[in-house]
């Protein structure tokens, strides 16, 4: 590092990258946070409820869709089987009428 000194910008602070470079052997001030108001602050309790009633209409809607799943496949089958009956009938062949025995006089 050079021995000048720094210079600021006119109107502005000197900007010190590193604590050991400072002149003046200062530190720094810690940043300050701001207080918030308590009526901007997170609230815990609303988000943990929203988060149960998220989780249970997402049961929910899982149990309605797989429901719904099982009525279309139901419905699906039953069409087939009835489109596949309504063309099998008539290479079905028909039953003959029952053969009597003849018996012995």
């Amino acid at each position: 590092m050079s021995t000048e000194t720094i210079q600021p910008l006119p109107g502005r602070r000197a900007v010190y990258p590193i604590e050991s470079e400072r002149q003046d052997g200062q530190q720094t001030p810690a940043p300050v946070k701001p207080k918030i108001p308590p009526w901007l602050k997170k609230n815990p309790f609303p988000s943990a409820w929203l988060s149960t009633a998220n989780a249970a209409v997402g049961q929910v809607r899982g149990r309605a869709t797989a429901q719904a799943k099982r009525q279309v496949t139901a419905a699906v089958t039953k069409a087939t089987e009835d489109a596949v009956a309504m063309w099998m009938a008539p290479l079905k062949a028909t039953p003959k009428g029952r053969v009597k025995r003849r018996t012995r006089k």
